[in-house]
């Protein structure tokens, strides 16, 4: 039983941050999803939103559109191979070394996770087009 208001008050700020927390993880897995299988131009948010157990609006809690969406799933994808890259880097002794562990590095995030090799290749050209936007920002 909570103390006093405060108390209340961060366990329902950290239940709504869990919540948040869980229903963006289950908007960009479904969209994960639903780019493989449909491609990004013939995928709607009401496709991505179906996915999910969230009520139709939720999409724009979180995201402003579905650009947005594709954006932050390409950049979780950088994020995550640049840092494999540089902890390769930082283990190699030899530049045949850091070749190696760096093409390993790559290959590892696709044998890991066959949908993200399977969204890039799907959606290639709306990749392009968004970092090729995105660059002259």
């Amino acid at each position: 039983m909570p103390k006093n208001a405060n108390e209340l008050l961060t366990r329902e700020t950290g239940k709504r941050e869990q919540n948040a927390a869980r229903n963006r993880a289950a908007i960009l897995q479904a969209a994960r999803e639903v780019f493989c299988e449909l491609g990004f131009g013939a995928t709607t948010v009401r496709d991505i939103i179906r996915r999910t157990d969230l009520a139709s609006g939720t999409f724009y809690n979180y995201f402003p559109d579905k650009e947005a969406l594709l954006h932050e799933l390409i950049e979780d994808f950088h994020v995550d191979l640049r840092r494999r890259v540089h902890e390769a880097r930082q283990a190699a002794s030899t530049l045949e070394d850091l070749l190696r562990s760096a093409f390993r590095a790559c290959f590892e995030i696709f044998v890991e996770d066959e949908m993200v090799l399977a969204l890039l290749m799907r959606n290639a050209g709306e990749i392009e087009e968004l970092m090729s936007s995105k660059a002259l920002d």
